[in-house]
């Protein structure tokens, strides 16, 4: 496709090198504010992993506790490496862990009481071999030799819901099945080789648990890109078994699915990999052996150019009313740059309070479930008033703003692909990829979620200017369900605003502007009430018997009950979740 061509000069000038004074300073070192995990017991939970790490410095620790409380029953199986390979337990059968020759255990419920829909298997990842280990209807308990230490827990497919021997959802509604076949009910005899390879594969990656991601940016006005600096900082565990370990640099499930969905504008700087793990948020891509990663998405041209130029006269209002898209549309049709400078104090101030977006979300979450369009239309308004402000750094800002947004556009409008392939997602529902549509979460949903109806701002030129640039036939689906009738067609020329220039300098993310609290990528937990250990949850999973589903309790003692329960950020990507207990 052939991108339109700008017509004459550019209407607005280059931003003065005196407009880069204010840069954001460099953020200072994730690793630097961590608390030390050395005391009592606490759970991690991030939006960098799929997985929890739960720290101990008792010798004892139950997971998947009290699901009767919940009409639900203890998983029926466990499975770990013996010294003559993996062998499967019931529950309540006496077990013998003297030897257990790899760092992880697995459970599965297969048709367990209450378990009727789907299973999910979970494992764990050990640092200490334990002296004992037994399942029963209270869960799986692991007594160690001083400590517990730290144990790395996720669901070992993700979100996906794996078919039961007597009930398969794909099947039933004749959706396309898995690449590889999962029958956990068969594993009762042996273990298969799927599961092995991708325990084994985890388990050597969680050993270093990521923990944190320090972003920057850079905007390239030659090439109108901006292109996004990641690097990851992580949690070393050593563990009894000094097995393999390597590093996994995740990249965004949001920006993923975007790029995953096709005809997406963004490159890598490392190769990734697509780890088949669905997240709530979208695929686990990642980037293996290395610390960092640049992505660059050419999307600036929607900012520094724009399709039509209004004649008409628009009336400004008063300064009070005044938002960033009207006072823009004031601007372009006017040409009046006093109005900007009169009233840039307080529309600079009002989004940066406004606009946020956490890492695994990638765009910022739409208000009153209105998607990423109005994000985006607001975001172009005030990268291009920023510039013609001549405050530099507010128009990186922006720009980053609007290639957030963009990028949640596209997931929002061409994701439901991904999510149909991997049914039943938040509920035992069918999804119709013609039908629905993908939201960002509000409140407390975690990932995306699933709307019909109006779409909200698409109408918006540039908007439908990029759309046209990004053909599929769910984007214009979406576009003609924002406006009967309106169509997308790539424009033969557009008016440059802004003068091609060279790279901008390289701006800090600082993790404080990052939307609070963190959200979890998979599995949340949720604080007990008084007297209630925490528990393990997918919170946007929704059943007609139950709010969210549950995996159960995890404890730090045998017996006794626990005391009060902090929750406190941990680096601007996870959150702490620390227990007391009564003796």
């Amino acid at each position: 496709m052939v991108a339109p061509t700008a017509d004459g000069p550019a209407r607005f000038p280059a931003l003065p090198a005196a407009a880069f004074t204010n840069a954001a300073a460099p953020a200072k070192s994730i690793a630097a504010t961590l608390p030390a995990l050395t005391n009592g017991f606490s759970i991690l939970q991030s939006e960098l992993t799929p997985a929890v790490l739960v720290h101990s410095e008792t010798p004892h620790l139950t997971v998947f506790g009290g699901l009767t409380n919940h009409a639900l029953g203890a998983p029926k199986f466990v499975a770990w490496a013996t010294r003559s390979g993996p062998r499967t337990f019931q529950r309540d059968e006496a077990l013998d862990v003297s030897v257990m020759a790899e760092n992880w255990v697995l459970v599965w419920w297969a048709g367990a009481a209450g378990w009727t829909n789907w299973d999910c298997p979970w494992v764990l990842y050990l640092q200490h071999k334990p002296d004992t280990m037994s399942l029963d209807v209270d869960g799986l308990h692991l007594d160690f030799p001083t400590r517990a230490g730290s144990v790395v827990m996720m669901p070992l497919y993700g979100y996906e819901k794996l078919p039961l021997e007597t009930r398969d959802f794909r099947a039933d509604h004749k959706l396309p099945t898995l690449k590889v076949p999962i029958k956990t009910w068969e594993w009762a005899k042996v273990i298969p080789r799927d599961p092995l390879t991708r325990m084994r594969y985890w388990g050597a990656a969680l050993r270093e648990f990521p923990i944190g991601a320090e972003e920057s940016f850079t905007v390239d006005l030659s090439r109108d890109a901006l292109t996004i600096h990641t690097r990851i900082q992580r949690l070393p565990i050593a563990d009894d078994w000094r097995g393999r370990r390597f590093k996994l640099a995740p990249i965004s499930p949001t920006l993923a699915l975007a790029a995953k969905a096709g005809r997406f504008p963004v490159e890598f700087s490392e190769r990734w990999f697509d780890l088949e793990m669905p997240t709530s948020f979208g695929p686990s891509w990642a980037v293996q052996d290395v610390d960092e990663y640049s992505a660059t998405l050419p999307l600036l041209r929607y900012v520094n150019s724009t399709v039509q130029r209004s004649n008409a006269p628009v009336a400004l209002g008063a300064d009070a009313t005044v938002t960033a898209e009207s006072l823009w549309a004031y601007v372009e049709a006017s040409g009046d740059s006093a109005a900007v400078q009169r009233l840039w104090p307080r529309l600079k101030e009002e989004f940066q309070r406004t606009t946020a977006a956490r890492w695994a979300e990638f765009s910022q979450r739409g208000s009153n479930g209105q998607g990423s369009e109005p994000d985006a239309v607001r975001a172009l308004a005030f990268a291009r008033l920023a510039h013609v402000a001549g405050d530099g750094a507010a128009y990186s800002a922006g720009c980053l703003a609007v290639v957030r947004a963009l990028t949640g556009v596209f997931a929002e409008a061409r994701g439901m692909e991904y999510f149909h392939e991997h049914q039943p997602w938040h509920a035992m529902d069918v999804l119709h990829r013609d039908e629905t549509r993908v939201r960002p979460g509000s409140g407390d949903a975690t990932g995306w979620q699933f709307a019909r109806g109006r779409a909200g701002d698409l109408f918006h030129p540039d908007l439908t200017w990029f759309i046209a640039e990004h053909p599929g036939k769910e984007l214009r689906r979406v576009l003609a369900s924002s406006k009967p009738g309106m169509t997308a067609a790539v424009p033969s020329s557009v008016t440059r605003l802004f003068p091609v220039g060279g790279k901008l300098p390289a701006v800090a993310i600082d993790p404080r502007s990052a939307a609070a609290p963190s959200l979890p990528q998979l599995v949340a937990v949720r604080s007990g009430t008084a007297d209630a250990w925490p528990e393990l949850t997918w919170p946007s999973w929704r059943e007609p018997a139950r709010a969210s589903v549950t995996f159960g309790e995890v404890r730090g003692v045998r017996s006794g009950r626990p005391g009060p329960v902090r929750r406190t950020a941990f680096g601007a990507n996870g959150e702490r979740i620390e227990v007391e207990w009564r003796k």
